[in-house]
């Protein structure tokens, strides 16, 4: 282990991963963010960007193409960059842009002290590179207007070449202190004071011809040589026909946000036909938030009752109080259906999901929420597992038991081959995670099986949860469990082959960001998840 602060999540505490030359690369042992030991000085002739070749001209024009979708127009764009000639920020300003460059070599207090204010921050390929991109950010963040853009191109862990070429990624050489992927991200993004975060792969155009000039960066002499030599016994029609490919870097959206460095929690419970159980389950999770939360600024509850017969709407209206907000449904619609109309009315940072049945104890919330509010995480589910299988043991219902048990061995192993996971217990009403993540996200499943659309679909985007262990009580069938036993494995069936194939996101949205998307016209080289349904 070394000692070396994280500059997302302060931890102190890093892992030595592997070396680079004479460099060491490290792992945070806290958020898992890698990083350069020593930093690497600012050297523009480390970086991938050629602004002379093809591939880099086609994706500069869509990088200003991607501006133009967030509805800007001559806007006063603040650029970070390799260099005051790139070519994206000479596309900006041929564009009608006036662009202001920021010298991210230097960063200080009072770099960012100057009364102009800009409508969109564009970093391009420096986040990684400086040894502190959150300064970097926060000093930026200083001169950008209210509700103001950020566009950021850079490199990625996530990317299919860094996937795919592992150690011997173009990007280990490339001059990097940082090396982010989706999570890391995201949560950096958010402590420095950004919101409706959108990531997408950087798709490029390239040439075989291209790639046999990209071989020689490689670090190992032998595959280096062997590619080489491979590729150029293709025809030369061949070499020179472009094909778009997922390059190693991502491009991001986003928007500053009103309040910087908040962490208000949002409890989701659904509630339809709980009189029995609702009352004693409110009072601890209502006593629970009133204690505190380490880490957590304020909380909010969302009950969404669902016209219940038994009399528990006449019981969640007493509870209401400036802290706990009621949402009345006409007609019960599904437990799904309940709780994506709580996370439409979440205002929280941090979501969870709570039901009023008394089967999961809410003092386990300091260990979920931990991860998340110390910017470790993105999103955490809390497992019912601890080395037992028979999570469900129902008083005189040992036959339905069984059933329930293998169905969830049968279904988690579905949902691990599907996602690529190893979860012991993916269908955990305890789902944790920063409201960001299901930023633009189309959610439609209303029973329970949008506990299997949420967690493909936020795999899907790029997050892989951890699971922290949880205390559980569960209730049987004659105790008022609302799953149906043929029915609902339908649904769940259905959704894991449905889901896994299909976008996360609304074909509509995808078209109005064809640039981010990186999707082709045929002629040419809503915000947070939507209940319908």
């Amino acid at each position: 282990m070394t000692s070396s602060v994280c500059v997302l999540c302060s931890q102190s505490e890093s892992i030595f991963a592997f070396a680079r030359g004479e460099a060491r690369i490290v792992r945070c042992a806290g958020c898992e963010l890698l990083r350069r030991e020593p930093a690497a000085p600012f050297e523009p002739n480390t970086v991938l960007a050629e602004n002379e070749s093809r591939p880099e001209l086609l994706a500069s024009q869509r990088y200003v193409r991607c501006i133009a979708e967030q509805g800007l127009q001559g806007a006063k764009i603040l650029y970070a960059g390799l260099s005051q000639r790139d070519l994206f920020a000479t596309l900006l300003a041929e564009a009608g842009h006036s662009v202001t460059y920021f010298d991210h070599t230097s960063i200080s207090e009072n770099s960012a002290e100057a009364e102009e204010e800009f409508d969109c921050l564009v970093l391009y390929q420096t986040l990684e590179r400086t040894p502190d991109p959150y300064e970097l950010l926060r000093q930026m963040r200083k001169r950008l207007r209210a509700d103001g853009h950020l566009m950021l191109v850079g490199l990625s862990m996530d990317s299919l070449p860094a996937r795919r070429f592992g150690r011997r990624w173009i990007g280990w050489s490339a001059g990097l202190n940082h090396y982010f992927n989706r999570a890391t991200l995201q949560l950096l993004l958010e402590k420095a004071g950004f919101e409706r975060i959108l990531l997408a792969p950087d798709k490029r155009h390239y040439t075989i011809e291209h790639a046999r000039s990209q071989i020689s960066r490689l670090p190992e002499q032998q595959p280096r040589r062997l590619l080489w030599s491979m590729l150029a016994m293709l025809p030369k029609s061949i070499q020179q026909k472009e094909v778009q490919l997922e390059s190693s870097a991502v491009v991001v959206m986003s928007r500053k946000t009103e309040v910087l460095g908040r962490n208000k929690l949002s409890v989701i419970m659904p509630v339809f036909n709980e009189k029995r159980t609702f009352m004693d389950s409110f009072t601890k999770v209502n006593q629970r938030v009133q204690e505190g939360i380490a880490g957590v600024d304020q909380v909010e509850i969302i009950i969404v009752e669902s016209n219940s017969t038994d009399g528990s709407r006449e019981l969640v209206h007493s509870v209401v109080n400036d802290n706990v907000r009621l949402v009345l449904e006409e007609k019960p619609q599904g437990k799904g259906h309940a709780v994506r109309t709580g996370l439409k009315h979440a205002t929280g940072e941090i979501c969870i999901i709570q039901d009023a049945d008394l089967e999961y104890d809410v003092y386990d919330y300091d260990a979920l929420i931990k991860p998340l509010v110390e910017y470790r995480q993105t999103f955490v589910l809390g497992t019912r597992h601890s080395g037992n299988w028979k999570i469900r043991k129902f008083a005189g219902e040992a036959v339905m038991a069984f059933v329930c048990n293998f169905g969830h061995i049968l279904f988690t192993t579905i949902i691990n081959v599907f996602c690529g996971q190893n979860l012991t217990d993916p269908f955990t009403m305890y789902k944790v995670f920063r409201r960001e993540c299901i930023y633009k996200l189309k959610f439609e499943c209303n029973r329970f099986d949008f506990d299997h659309e949420l967690l493909i679909k936020l795999v899907k985007k790029g997050y892989r949860p951890i699971e922290i262990p949880v205390n559980y009580n569960a209730r049987g069938f004659a105790e008022g469990k609302k799953i149906a036993v043929i029915r609902d494995p339908i649904t769940w069936i259905i959704a894991d082959f449905k889901y896994f194939f299909a976008s996360p996101f609304d074909d509509d949205y995808l078209i109005k960001n064809s640039a981010l998307f990186s999707i082709e016209a045929k002629n040419s080289a809503a915000d947070f998840p939507n209940s319908s349904g």
